[in-house]
């Protein structure tokens, strides 16, 4: 996950993705994203677990393609 992705979010008591939102900040060593939630407009620290990837965001999709091609060279 990285700032600007959309996401689907589970409720912790139930199995479904409900929420919709955009990533704002994501912790790696901590495994949460801090998640921009559409219908309400607060943001919640969401583990990763309980997040579903939508759609990337253009610039992180560029930033991915630079890694993969810097790793394919070395």
């Amino acid at each position: 996950m990285i700032e600007g992705d959309l996401v689907r979010c589970v409720d912790w008591g139930n199995s479904e993705f409900e929420e919709v939102g955009v990533v704002v900040g994501y912790k790696k060593w901590e495994k949460i994203a801090d998640v921009l939630i559409q219908r309400t407009g607060e943001i919640k620290r969401i583990p990763a677990r309980n997040l579903e990837l939508i759609k990337r965001a253009p610039q992180n999709r560029e930033l991915l393609k630079k890694l993969a091609e810097s790793k394919e060279n070395t």
